[in-house]
């Protein structure tokens, strides 16, 4: 019969207290514990909303809703994960360049991976993410109903990964996995409704951050965070546990935990 480190220690006189701290161990080897029991990715969402809960007006304009010291946040955020994964849309629509600015780029730290969602292979092949930090990876996660003659422009500049889709998004499930057996141990999802939309039905998003600026934009068709199915019942809804509301600067940032169903 094994004996416990803790009797061992008691017997020779040592007294011992187990389990403290508890909570605060597992949110600072939160990208482990998920990596070591699930041999998943840990995902992040990160979301920027007016107090109304919207990501963009109904033109398109999402720049920028939240504060610089929000947008420098996200930035640490960024630097802290492997990748960062955003919609063909965001890609066709803002441009971004995914990377990390504000001078936060020092030493010992990388430009995260960039994973961009696209389905069809609509990737401009001018799309900024290809013309800046060109030493960092690029993912074009696409499936079998890609044009495949864009695919073969894309693989001159990014990695391709050809995977499932389940009715009409890629399948999460074989996106993470194929994303940890090549050791992408944390994702950043930035970006826009489809893909936020798709990643909560899934159930794959692990953390929420939530910056929510003091406006209001009071537009109908200005753009949701998510544009699910109507939900019959409360029962059905995502439940969240908040870990912290802070200010940053005027805007109010909410670090959550979804509850696994």
């Amino acid at each position: 019969r094994k004996i416990s480190a803790k009797t061992i220690l008691n017997k020779a006189g040592i007294k011992v207290e187990s389990g403290l701290l508890h909570e605060e161990a597992l949110l600072i080897n939160e990208v482990f514990i998920k990596n070591q029991t699930k041999k998943l990715p840990f995902v992040v969402m990160k979301v920027g909303t007016s107090l109304d809960g919207k990501i963009a007006l109904a033109n398109g304009k999402s720049k920028y809703i939240t504060a610089i010291k929000s947008q420098k946040k996200v930035h640490k955020i960024r630097r802290e994960l492997d990748a960062i994964l955003v919609g063909v849309g965001t890609i066709v629509k803002d441009d971004p360049a995914l990377n990390i600015r504000h001078t936060l780029l020092k030493p010992g730290y990388k430009n995260p991976v960039k994973i961009i969602l696209d389905s069809k292979a609509r990737t401009p092949l001018d799309a900024k993410i290809f013309n800046e930090n060109k030493d960092t990876k690029i993912i074009i996660a696409t499936t079998r109903a890609a044009n495949k003659n864009k695919v073969q422009l894309l693989k001159k500049k990014a990695e391709i990964w050809i995977l499932p889709n389940n009715r009409t998004a890629i399948c999460w499930n074989s996106l993470l996995k194929k994303a940890y057996k090549e050791e992408i141990m944390s994702i950043l999802i930035e970006g826009g409704n489809q893909v936020y939309t798709s990643a909560l039905a899934a159930g794959v998003i692990d953390k929420l951050y939530l910056f929510q600026a003091p406006k209001i934009i009071a537009e109908e068709k200005a753009l949701s965070i998510f544009s699910g199915e109507n939900i019959s019942s409360l029962n059905n809804v995502n439940n969240l546990r908040i870990v912290s509301s802070k200010k940053c600067g005027p805007d109010i940032c909410i670090t959550a935990y979804f509850e696994k169903k």
